[in-house]
């Protein structure tokens, strides 16, 4: 997109005022274009935000997020897109965090505030212990995790700051 002349200079003007400093032609070319790709950007986020708002609306529940596009769970980080997926009012998630969240193994507020809690390699670097010596102390109830699980296998450990003094 070429950015008018008149554009340029009045980013210039800005520039000028704001810094004290001239900004030549060509950074404040690259400056409007990269301004202009910001607000795209952000434009682009909006109406994908909308357009989930307005699914929501027809599936309260929630739904899967289209294939091909990548997201990372809200909860474990693992990488998710279409059928291994989640979209609910609370955010993307995998559809084993999906079922920890419906089965209130972990509480919504794991969505809301990602500040509430701490992951097990969390756990690991703030309190500077090896992961079997944390899972003697959640045997212990030194401390507490919310052990999501896939299947039989433990998947994911949350611990709540609120459940936890040591953290």
């Amino acid at each position: 997109m070429k950015i008018p002349k008149d554009l340029i200079q009045e980013l210039k003007d800005i520039h000028l005022e704001k810094t004290g400093k001239t900004l030549s032609d060509e950074d404040a070319i690259e400056g409007a274009n990269n301004l202009t790709n910001f607000a795209k950007l952000l434009l682009d986020c909006a109406v994908r935000d909308h357009k989930r708002k307005l699914q929501l609306q027809e599936s309260p529940n929630g739904f899967h997020l289209p294939e091909g596009e990548y997201y990372n769970c809200f909860v474990c980080h693992s990488t998710v897109s279409g059928e291994t997926s989640w979209y609910s009012r609370h955010g993307i998630t995998c559809l084993v965090c999906k079922e920890a969240l419906r089965k209130r193994v972990i509480p919504v507020s794991v969505m809301k505030n990602r500040d509430s809690w701490l992951a097990m390699w969390e756990v690991k670097q703030e309190l500077g212990l090896h992961y079997s010596t944390i899972q003697k102390m959640i045997r212990t109830g030194e401390l507490k995790a919310r052990i999501i699980k896939n299947g039989k296998h433990d998947y994911f450990w949350v611990f709540l700051k609120k459940e936890n003094e040591l953290l």
